[in-house]
Formats: C-alpha cells, structure tokens, sequence
C-alpha cells in the first residue's frame, strides 16, 4: 500500500518514476513490481548488437534479449516492463597519471538508466512557457510505449513494448493529440486487467475481451494476434465515440509443456501506431504420474531461455530434479511458485536439485545461455518426490478427492484438532541472508496441546537450523527446549510431544555458501481429541499410492487440517486440508451438446442470477461472462470450476470422470 501510494502520489505532482525491472532472470513472472500509476516506467534489458559486439566480444547479428532480466508477467498477470532498454554500457575509471579505463556495466540498473534520460528528454519537449508540461505526464509514458520499435524473437513479456525507442516516441508526442484513447480489458479467473492475462496450469479455451474508445470520434479497431494459437472472434470492431465493444478471444489445447506468449493488437490505420495491446501467458506444466515420477525432455529453442514448469502437490515431503547437459556455458535457474530464485548454477554434466517440503504450485525450471545465444542442444530432466506425497483432486459437493503416494510404509491420518478454531497451522517461503536468522512467534500453547510440529526445508547448497524457545515465568528467560539441522533430505523437524502451557517462539538460521538461502516452514499445533476418528475419514493411508476420498465437513466447526503421521516415531509427514464448501456459492454449471460449437452455461444457485466462473472441460478452461460462453468443446467430458476460496468443484468423482 505504501509503495502504491508513493506511486500515485509521484503521478499527481506530474513526476515519473522510472524503475528497473531486476536482474532475477530469466524465468517467467520474477518482476515483483506491478505499476500502481500511469506515470511509472518498468525497464528491462536488452543486449545492442553494436554495444554487445564491441563490448563483450561477441558477434550478434541482431539485438537479443538480457537473459539475467527479471521476465513478466508481473504479479497480477500483467506483461511487465513497459519497454526494453540496453542493459550494458562502458563505465569510466580514471587513475592517478590522467589516463581514463573502462569496464563493462551490466544489468537492468543500466537498462533505468538509460530510460530515465529519455524521459527527461521527452517531457523537456513538452515545457511550455510557464515551465509546466504542456501535456499530461501520462502522455509521455504512453508515447514511451507506443514509439518502442520490437526486437524480433523476443516475448512481449521480455520486452515489454519493444526497445526504447526516444526518435518514435518523439513522433508519437508530435503527430497525436490523443492519449491511449483506446485500451483492452481482458478477464480471466474473474480478474479483469488492461494489459495481459496468465493461464496457469491449464489451456485458454476462450475468454471475454473489451475495446474501449474514449475518444470523442467514431474509431476502426482491427484486431490481430501475432501466435497462432490465440485467435480473435473477429477481427475488425467498428466504434461509436466514447463506447465499448466486446469480442472473444480463443486459445488452444494443442501448446506444449512450456511457457506461451502472444500478443493482441487492436489498430486504428486513422492514427500513428499500435493503439493498444493485450498479453496472453500461458505456463503448461509437465505432470507427475502416480509414483511421483515427472521425466521430460527441455528442447533445442531457437530463444536463448526454454522455461518448463512442474506441478507440485498440496503436500510433499522432498523434490528432487536431475537436469543432464551437454553445451558447454548453459546454465539453470529453479524458481518457486511465487517467482522466487531457490536455485541457479552452471549446468556441467549432471545437476541434482534437492528442495525440502517445496511449496505447492507450478516450479519453474529455466535453462539458458548467458551470453543471449540460442540452445542448441537438449537437456534431460528428471523430477521425482521423495516421502510422502498428497495431491488434490478437487471436491464434489460431499467428498474431496487426494492422490496420495506414501513409499515403502503406511502412515496415519487425523485431525490436527477437534475443531477448526482450534486448530493452528503456519505455513511460509522466504528467502532468508545466510548467517543470519529469522524468528516466527507462535500463538500462546494451551493445555489441550498434545504436540507441536515444527518441519522447515531448503535447497541444495544450504543447511538449516531451528531452535524452539519456550519463555520459563520462573526465571523471566527464554530457554531452549528442541534444536535440529536439516538432513540430506533437505528437511528438518522438532517435534514437541506434550508441549507445557505458555509462550513459544522459533529460530531458523541459514548457512550455506551464497548470500542467500531458500526457506519451507509448515508448523502444526495438533490438538487433545485428535486421536477420536471423524466419521468417514480413513484412519490409515496404505504404502505405494491410491485415491483418497475425505468426506467434506458438515458442519463450519469441523476441522479441515488432517495431519499424516508416521507410525515409527509419530512424526507429522505431511498436511491434507479439507476444503468448506458453502452450496450457496457453488453454481450450477450446464454445457449444452449436439455439435462441436456448444454453450457453457452458469448460475448461482439461491438466485438463479449469471455466475461468471471459469469452468475448465478436459483440461481446458472458459472465462464466462454475463453467465456464457460458446465455444468449440469436446462431447462427454464433465466439467469443473474452482470457488472464489480457490476449491476446484467437480460435478462428478475422479474414478468417474476418468
């Protein structure tokens, strides 16, 4: 909120704010920025071939892409950077006899740098004569935009807009008399935004989009993607002044595990430039099968990046991803489901990456070539779960579905407590300074603790330490009462039996040999009366893997944290949470059938109004709006959606639907 309310403040004094996108590259989604103004410029980098060849030696035929650049899209789907700027540039050192050297700058900070100076430039040529901008501050970032020229073969999620380009923006200032009097709006997930969507671990079926025309004249919209798998529902809006059109987007089942980009343009040929465009991402993941076992192949890319994603479960003990190499000087990045870097190295031969109790979601794996160069050979790749592993399936409106794999040994399940209020769970990633260490409070501990679990995992390369304190009332001092490492597994644990009444607190310390360490925290207060079985929950998960069917709870105080224990020394191995689903907030959801063009249809069931859910048929998802949404749909697979708390909803169970 701070940081938003800086931005808008900045925006209403006429400033701009000029920001580097970051030098987390280059997987997908590792810009942590979303502009909050219209007068914020994100940059990222890019490599001139002239800059690039003199500099660094190199024999560029063309401009390529930073790979060290934070990538879009940014937290809210959006693309990212508004434009791309160089990323290098020779920095001047003089010594004692006059004589002047030079060393090479490099990284996104350049890239600001570089920006940040056409903008000055650009709003000097928009000073009138009483030393104000003649035109609004806003203008001169859409010119900035608009006037970027693309780098070809580079992801609009990259680039943003194109290479800074100050010649083009210049134009734009002096021909247009308009500012972004046109702009898209897209919905997915029930989230609309103005400039990109991200599909996550699923295929765009179709989606709603909007042309605004807020000029005070009848404009030409014509709309064109530049990916063949995203198509438009037409492409040419005629536009009343001051009005609105809405169309349909169709994407594809047919993309590849991978990353996906593509870019919709809407153009009035009346007006100088693109008017206004919108960016599809799509990340598809590869999948685990029911041993826990993912092997793919990252392929020869034309790009200097192949970005791959893995889906990982709710819960699961350790993963493990075994990447084999064979050109020299690529290298590899692992990233978390939040964009966070957990690991990057040189890929020499053989690399074995460990991450302890990984947090659930869509890892992303990148494999690239610092220099900006293409790929030109493949990489093998293994992803494995070690222990124990709980997927979810989803729910029907009685039971939740898990695919769970428990290697070698049974284990048991309850719940973490009697009831939902009383049971406490924590769960966090974080990214922590090795040598140091970061202190997590716990609630207050009641007699009706039987133990306390805490587990806490890392990446390969960094180790762990946790020490849990209880605060002694006798002596006023905290004192030690459990202290354990990390194992070759990547996870530690302390677990507390009959934990004494009264204040806790834990310590986690990093050490390893970078400046920073990756961080898993799960800790679980399990409560008296767990012990009791709930009526249809199975007490015991068999070894290898199976389905599990939990019934849902029947009332809002049943609990919905199951924890999985291991029967050798009642330790907590993994968390199964139980989804509360309201019926009130479950739609009814019909697809009409007789052709391959059908209508998926929802409404909410109390007062049978639209309900503009994303229903997902066979792996491929539909934005509803207005209730509707027609497109091309297989006959006879069932459909699913998720609830606003995230519950994917199934009409049928998974053993049916399969």
């Amino acid at each position: 909120p701070e940081w938003n309310a800086l931005q808008a403040q900045l925006a209403q004094m006429g400033g701009h704010l000029v920001l580097p996108a970051g030098n987390a590259g280059p997987g997908a989604g590792t810009i942590t920025v979303v502009p909050a103004s219209d007068t914020t410029v994100l940059v990222s980098g890019y490599l001139p071939k002239t800059s690039a060849n003199l500099l660094l030696g190199q024999r560029y035929a063309g401009d390529v892409w930073y790979p060290l650049s934070s990538c879009g899209p940014d937290p809210k789907g959006n693309r990212g950077p508004l434009v791309a700027a160089p990323a290098i540039a020779p920095l001047p050192s003089f010594k004692g006899d006059g004589s002047v050297a030079f060393s090479n700058m490099e990284g996104t900070s350049v890239s600001a740098a570089y920006a940040a100076g056409c903008v000055a430039l650009l709003r000097q040529t928009q000073v009138g004569a009483g030393g104000g901008l003649m035109r609004p501050a806003s203008f001169i970032t859409a010119s900035l935009a608009q006037g970027a020229s693309k780098i070809p073969g580079v992801l609009p999620v990259e680039q943003g807009n194109g290479r800074l380009d100050i010649a083009g923006a210049f134009s734009i200032l002096r021909s247009r008399t308009d500012y972004r009097s046109m702009l898209f709006v897209g919905t997915w997930d029930e989230v609309s935004s103005p400039d990109g969507i991200w599909v996550k671990g699923t295929f765009p079926g179709a989606f709603p989009v909007w042309v605004d025309n807020y000029a005070p004249v009848a404009r030409t919209a014509h709309l064109a993607s530049d990916v063949p798998w995203l198509k438009m529902r037409g492409d040419l809006l005629f536009m009343e002044p001051v009005s609105q059109r809405d169309t349909v987007a169709y994407g594809s089942d047919g993309l590849a595990p991978g990353f996906h980009c593509g870019e919709i343009t809407a153009d009035d040929p009346a007006t100088t430039g693109i008017d206004t465009s919108f960016v599809v991402s799509v990340s598809v993941p590869h999948q685990f099968n029911p041993l826990g076992k993912a092997p793919f192949e990252i392929r020869e890319d034309a790009s200097p990046v192949s970005r791959q994603f893995i889906k990982l479960p709710e819960t699961a003990e350790s993963f493990v991803l075994t990447l084999a190499g064979s050109q020299p000087g690529q290298r590899y990045a692992l990233y978390n489901p939040d964009g966070f870097l957990v690991r990057q190295g040189s890929l020499v031969g053989s690399v074995t990456l460990r991450v302890g109790l990984p947090k659930p979601g869509l890892w992303q794996v990148c494999v690239f070539n610092p220099d900006g160069k293409s790929l030109d050979a493949p990489v093998q790749a293994q992803a494995s779960l070690d222990g124990f592993f709980g997927f979810e399936l989803g729910s029907t409106l009685k039971s939740q579905y898990y695919m769970v794999g428990s290697p070698g040994t049974a284990a048991t399940l309850r719940p973490s407590a009697p009831t939902c209020e009383a049971e406490w769970r924590h769960r966090s990633s974080f990214t922590q300074e090795t040598g140091r260490s970061t202190q997590i409070m716990l609630p207050d501990m009641e007699e009706t603790a039987t133990a306390l679990s805490i587990r806490f995992g890392t990446a390969s390369g960094n180790v762990l330490r946790a020490y849990l304190m209880r605060f002694d009332k006798l002596s006023s001092r905290w004192i030690e009462v459990g202290r354990a490492l990390t194992t070759n597994s990547g996870v530690g644990e302390i677990h507390l039996p009959d934990p004494i009444p009264g204040k806790y607190t834990v310590y986690i310390e990093a050490y390893g040999a970078g400046p920073h360490a990756y961080v898993e925290v799960d800790m679980n207060l399990i409560g008296a009366g767990t012990g009791t079985p709930l009526k249809g929950i199975p007490t015991s998960i068999g070894a290898g893997s199976s389905t599990l069917e939990i019934p849902l709870p029947t009332a809002d105080s049943g609990p919905l944290n199951l924890v999985v224990i291991r029967p050798s020394d009642s330790k907590v191995i993994g968390v199964l949470e139980r989804s509360h689903l309201n019926t009130e907030e479950v739609p009814v959801v019909q697809v009409s059938q007789g052709s391959d063009l059908k209508t998926v249809r929802a409404f909410w069931r109390a007062d049978l109004e639209p309900a503009d859910v994303l229903v997902t048929i066979g792996g491929v998802s539909y934005q509803l709006i207005d209730g509707r949404m027609t497109a091309p749909i297989p006959d006879g697979l069932p459909p699913s959606y998720r609830t606003k708390d995230g519950t994917r909803v199934l009409l049928v169970p998974p053993d049916k639907a399969s």
